[in-house]
């Protein structure tokens, strides 16, 4: 997907991009439709695990082509990728059972084993560890290296789970009771705001990664039963929207990575959803057609797009010099440029070349190479 370049209008706004680079428009590059018929997708650095409609075959795309790992003889819900590793929710044959079903990429194991009793809430870890709640009320953990589970002694309901790089623990979860939305940093529990949700209805469907959390709390002012999304760090608070205005839940399913919020938004009705990007200082509008249960991972984002089906693509800011669309501006960025030097009044340039037309006077010369030795790089 191509989008309009920004222009610097001189060597003064260059320099301003150091402090304003995370302030950028997002945009999707490429979108690839994986299925017509694919939904609840979840997505790992490029590669996508989702049911072949809803409640149906659980399938996985490695990044070139959709393979079926679980029939859809009995419900497949929740699906969760982590390196190759799926773990989803599956609806057994005898009444009110669900249990975990994870795949390693060969065999699929029940790691709940919990007859008639129903799990859900599917959180899969880095590690191939798996958290989620039984009967709708406690939290269990498999520690897939030793095999075992472990029943936490904690109420808790739409969790998530990161694994730190040395192995640690890290998860987030709803209190089923109060409502709150909580974070175990590994060694103590916070309350990191309000979820929304009443009674038996936990919508808070918290997102962990590294020490921060998203998640949807509730709205105040015209609409009180409208979800906004919610951003937690290091002690601090960031309501991230505000469509108290907009009648309904009007943000849904945050997902998080690398302190960015990818979301369900619907600024205009409840059946126009889109999806949105917040950096932490701005959001962009990523889709501009009904769109529906995104997921963000490694630089990449999958999505339903209501009419045609399941997508992924890359996501990357809109950077003055990034030539390669990988989001950052480096040597192999200043080889295009070169390779697109005109001299003075010697364009129009190539398509190509825009990204060296940064003083946008149609050519590309000693005054743009100036402009981009300016700019912030990686490398």
């Amino acid at each position: 997907m191509s989008r309009p370049r920004a222009r610097c209008m001189g060597a003064a706004v260059a320099l301003m991009l150091v402090a304003s680079v995370q302030a950028a428009t997002w945009y999707l590059v490429d979108p690839v439709l994986i299925d017509a018929y694919g939904t609840w997708p979840s997505v790992w650095s490029g590669t996508v695990a989702y049911t072949y409609t809803v409640g149906g075959a659980v399938m996985y795309y490695n990044g070139t082509t959709a393979t079926q790992v679980y029939p859809a003889s009995l419900h497949n819900y929740e699906v969760s990728l982590a390196n190759g590793v799926i773990a989803w929710r599956n609806c057994q044959v005898d009444p009110g059972s669900n249990e975990i079903l994870r795949w390693n990429g060969q065999t699929v194991v029940n790691i709940s084993n919990s007859p008639e009793v129903p799990d859900s809430d599917v959180a899969l870890g880095s590690n191939g560890d798996i958290l989620w709640t039984k009967n709708h009320l406690w939290l269990m953990y498999y520690d897939a290296s030793a095999g075992t589970t472990t029943d936490l002694g904690i109420k808790g309901v739409g969790s998530s789970l990161y694994i730190t790089p040395g192995g640690e623990v890290r998860y987030a979860y709803q209190d089923p009771d109060t409502h709150d939305v909580l974070y175990f940093d590994g060694a103590a529990t916070h309350v990191v705001g309000p979820g929304f949700g009443e009674g038996d209805s936990h919508n808070a469907r918290a997102a962990v990664w590294e020490g921060a959390v998203a998640w949807i709390g509730p709205g105040v002012g015209d609409s009180f039963t409208a979800g906004e999304v919610f951003f937690w760090k290091q002690g601090q608070t960031t309501r991230v929207t505000n469509d108290d205005a907009v009648n309904g839940r009007t943000d849904d399913y945050p997902s998080l990575w690398n302190d960015v919020i990818v979301w369900q938004r619907a600024p205009v009705s409840a059946f126009q959803t889109r999806i949105f990007l917040w950096d932490g200082t701005a959001t962009s509008q990523l889709t501009t057609t009904r769109s529906l249960f995104p997921s963000f991972h490694g630089g990449w984002v999958t999505w339903v797009d209501y009419a045609n089906g399941l997508y992924v693509a890359r996501v990357i800011p809109d950077i003055d010099g990034d030539c390669n669309e990988d989001g950052v501006v480096d040597g192999e960025d200043f080889a295009v440029v070169a390779g697109c030097f005109t001299g003075p009044g010697g364009g129009p340039v190539a398509d190509t070349c825009q990204c060296g037309d940064l003083d946008a006077d149609t050519d590309v010369d000693l005054a743009d190479f100036a402009m981009f030795q300016a700019l912030p790089t990686d490398g």
